[in-house]
């Protein structure tokens, strides 16, 4: 998740596995969480893998990344650090395969701190 502020995002690093769930308990701040606390809202990167093993795997690869290669990962794959939140709502909507609620996501949350 990102705040507005995209000058320097804060990244954080999450798996789950139902990421629409997730990702609106974040932009509703349903949990008090490192992403509440830091009004975190735009979903800016998310993997699927096929299991809750793999996606532990790759969230502690990508943990161990630098920050600038986060950043390389995030906009290759979303240049624009746009909110994908809509479109993997509207996809899930459209294709509703029985598979889709049984994969696991990894994802960033990027949001503004300038600790980091």
């Amino acid at each position: 998740m990102a705040n507005d502020y995209n000058r320097r995002p804060t990244l954080y690093t999450g798996v789950t596995s139902h990421l629409i769930k997730r990702v609106h308990e974040h932009k509703n701040k349903l949990m008090p969480s490192f992403t509440a606390k830091y009004n975190c809202n735009k979903l800016v990167y998310y993997e699927v893998l096929d299991t809750i093993e793999q996606a532990i795997i790759r969230e502690k690869q990508i943990k161990h990344l630098g920050r600038e290669d986060k950043l390389r990962l995030i906009k290759g794959f979303n240049p624009t650090m746009k909110d994908l939140y809509s479109e993997i709502l509207s996809s899930t909507l459209r294709d509703r395969a029985p598979q889709a609620q049984t994969r696991t996501r990894s994802h960033f949350i990027p949001q503004n701190d300038e600790r980091v």
